[in-house]
């Protein structure tokens, strides 16, 4: 058992913790394909918002 700074003890992490991590769940297609208009609406907006910076400021 490890102790901490205030006195109590804690348990030690087993082996079974420290091994690899398990891999992220893989993106099924449907799910890109879901994702597509809203990364699309983002695109349009981020060009919308450097058109208008270049209307104000004029560079």
């Amino acid at each position: 058992m490890a102790t901490s700074t205030t006195g109590k003890t804690s348990p030690k992490p087993s082996a079974k913790a420290s091994g690899p991590r398990p891999s992220f769940k893989k993106t099924t297609p449907s799910a890109a394909s879901a994702m597509l208009p809203w990364l699309g609406l983002a695109l349009l907006l981020l060009m919308a918002d450097q058109f208008t910076k270049v209307l104000i400021l004029g560079y």
